[in-house]
């Protein structure tokens, strides 16, 4: 069930998936994405664990992120994950 949006400001995020082809393999790889109510953000092939994305939508709904903040949760994600800085 997705969440309401608690006020104007609010985001709700869902895990997206797309399939790769990484050296030859095809491999189904997770990413997310916000919407408000004026716009709508996807950020995708991020990882190939699910339960890694699942807990940072988790925590990005539970914590009533805005939309905004969804480049700063994913570079922190792929810093905390991969040690990769994005600009």
């Amino acid at each position: 069930m997705e969440k309401r949006l608690n006020n104007e400001n609010s985001a709700v995020y869902k895990m997206i998936a797309t399939v790769e082809e990484l050296d030859g393999k095809r491999v189904l790889m997770y990413g997310i994405e916000g919407r408000n109510k004026d716009e709508r953000i996807s950020v995708s092939s991020l990882t190939d664990d699910k339960e890694r994305i699942r807990r940072l939508v988790d925590m990005l709904n539970d914590g009533g992120f805005e939309l905004c903040h969804l480049k700063d949760a994913v570079n922190d994600f792929l810093y905390e994950t991969y040690g990769i800085c994005v600009k």
